[in-house]
């Protein structure tokens, strides 16, 4: 073990002069030195020894550490997401603490009451934070030791943000305005932390109320008053800072805006160790890298990926692993808009490895993303057999996945599996995906899913009609219709209209013109006057397919009244595919009119 990983659980106290509360003072330091470099764990072990060892110390400097250690050790496992042993810190001080009128212990019972507060907003619960956030600031208030009154200005802050996200926008706005007034003109550096959380608080609020270039401004006013950051509180608020301000640039597609501002967070903090300030460094360079691709500057686009894997790939802290993730899906996409797929399969497996079987919950999405992504890729590159093996990894990690985004990716991939099965003329294997996602996806409540569901209809159909097998193909889109007919989601309006029209095509194959006539009629009826053009597309094929169907039943007259309808309805429309039937329907058009012809020409 290298020399400066080796934390002893027993240090022995340094011979010397150094007082008890030196000596507490120096290993805090050292163990706040070990969270900066990323040394989490080994921050916590120090200071449970600081703890341990000086606890019962009765001299007032020694309790304000060892306060100091339980407070910071509070602070630490709420960002390890380790909740009850973070309040049993926070708890701890408070216990010890409750009755001291000392500033230097006051500064370390407030910060706990902080944490406490903090951690009851984590726990969702809605007027506790409130209730704590009133006592900190009418049990403190009136404290005349700046740190003390920093941790009040930092309860309004966390009581603002609270009410803010449980609706109660006014109130939030009247506790910002009051606190910024109270602190706001201080010039005690100890309450900067407080009051510029308020004022970047303001500033959030100010952008999603829509008044983006107040918020700008605000912004800027607390990166000036946090410019000289030199403890790791005003360091993570000048990060924060800077990329909340980025993030309204970016909304307001100031692009070219938003690269100088993550530049200049990168070259403040790009060596710091805190996690925080890493996670701020990963994502600053993640929207860098999406501002470059606004800008159309992919080389530099792809550099800002590569730098950020380079110089966080291998963090371990669940925050920044999920900014790398991101990153490596970000430069996926990228290269696949490059024309360089092998390069972005690549990318994608680097994820996929990383993330291992088994991936944190946080992590899921990026994993889905990922096999989805990839799925689409070897759809593009038309290697159907690698596209069943990509699919059946999704279904084995994500099959069970029932919320969020993930289904829609898994039935996506699913579909895309029975059409590679299909080419592959495993028909009956296809079959069986296709009724897979008709089980999955046919009753759920949002409209892309059914939409899939409709599609694996169709595509069951296609199938049943390669395998010549009209009956159950005619069967199939009769189900289908059954099911979605009135289902007004765009996502399956469209599936109903190509099951419609199909429907009607095979009729026509089993040559049961009247029925396929029918159905044409009410694919018209229904889909001629939709604004997607998907579906309109459909609707003229349909009138076009009941022209040559009329002129097969040598019913001109109505075949030439089916084209001009056809012409009519969408001679000018400016969609490709629904122009290629207009084209098509007039050479038709010519043709019947000269049969028309030549037959009234004829003697009778």
């Amino acid at each position: 073990m290298a020399v400066d990983d080796d934390v002893s659980l027993h240090p022995e106290r340094p011979h010397g002069t150094a007082s008890a509360g030196q000596e507490a003072q120096a290993l805090v330091a050292e163990a706040l030195a070990m969270e900066r470099q990323g040394r989490s764990e080994q921050a916590l072990v120090l200071l449970n020894e600081i703890i341990l060892r000086f606890d019962g110390e009765t001299e007032t400097a020694v309790v304000a550490q060892v306060a100091r250690a339980l407070v910071n050790k509070a602070v630490i496992l709420r960002r390890l997401n380790r909740a009850d042993e973070s309040m049993a810190a926070c708890d701890a001080v408070i216990q010890r603490l409750g009755g001291t009128t000392e500033a230097s212990l006051q500064e370390w019972l407030a910060r706990a009451f902080v944490n406490r507060m903090l951690r009851l907003v984590d726990l969702g619960r809605s007027e506790d934070p409130l209730v704590l956030g009133n006592e900190i600031i009418q049990r403190f208030g009136g404290a005349s030791h700046a740190p003390v009154l920093n941790s009040v200005a930092m309860a309004m802050n966390a009581k603002a943000v609270h009410l803010w996200q449980i609706g109660r926008l006014q109130e939030a706005w009247a506790v910002l305005e009051e606190g910024i007034q109270r602190f706001g003109d201080a010039s005690d550096p100890a309450l900067l932390p407080g009051t510029n959380s308020m004022r970047i608080s303001k500033a959030l609020l100010l952008a999603v109320t829509g008044r983006k270039q107040e918020s700008l401004d605000v912004f800027d006013e607390a990166i000036e008053s946090l410019d000289v950051a030199s403890d790791d509180e005003t360091r993570l608020q000048l990060s924060k800072a800077l990329l909340s301000k980025a993030l309204v640039l970016m909304e307001q597609r100031q692009h070219a805006e938003v690269v100088p501002v993550c530049d200049e967070l990168l070259r403040r903090f790009a060596g710091f160790g805190l996690l925080n300030l890493r996670e701020a460094v990963a994502r600053a360079l993640n929207l860098k890298a999406t501002a470059l691709g606004e800008l159309n500057r992919p080389q530099e686009e792809l550099a800002t990926y590569d730098e950020l894997v380079q110089r966080l790939g291998d963090v371990e802290e669940l925050p920044v692993r999920e900014q790398v993730a991101q990153a490596l899906i970000g430069k996926a996409l990228l290269l696949r808009r490059m024309r360089q797929p092998e390069g972005a399969l690549d990318t994608l497996d680097a994820l996929l490895q990383r993330v291992g079987e088994g991936g944190e919950e946080s992590l899921r999405s990026q994993v889905a993303r990922a096999l989805w992504s990839r799925t689409l890729l070897l759809v593009e590159l038309e290697r159907p057999e690698q596209v069943v093996a990509c699919c059946d990894e999704m279904v084995q990690r994500f099959g069970e996945e029932r919320s969020g985004r993930i289904p829609q990716m898994l039935g996506r991939v699913l579909v895309h599996k029975g059409t590679a099965l299909k080419q592959l003329h495993r028909y009956e294997e296809a079959l069986a995906v296709h009724d897979e996602v008709i089980r999955r996806f046919a009753s759920s409540q949002e409209g892309a899913l059914r939409g899939m569901a409709a599609e694996a209809f169709v595509d069951k159909a296609v199938i049943l009609a390669l395998l010549k097998q009209p009956k159950a193909e005619l069967a199939v889109y009769e189900e289908a219709l059954q099911r979605f007919g009135a289902d007004a989601a765009p996502e399956v309006l469209e599936m109903v209209a190509l099951a419609l029209f199909n429907q009607g095509a095979a009729l026509g194959k089993l040559g049961r013109r009247d029925e396929e006539l029918a159905v044409y009629d009410e694919a018209v009826r229904r889909f001629s006057g939709s604004s997607a053009a998907g579906v309109r597309m459909l609707a003229a094929r349909a009138l076009f397919n009941k022209g040559v169907a009329l002129e097969h039943l040598e019913r001109l007259e109505e075949a030439l009244a089916a084209y001009d309808q056809l012409l009519r309805g969408f001679g000018g429309a400016s969609e490709e595919p629904v122009l290629e039937s207009v084209d098509k329907a007039l050479l038709r058009k010519e043709r019947v009119v000269e049969q028309l012809r030549q037959h009234r020409a004829k003697p009778s």
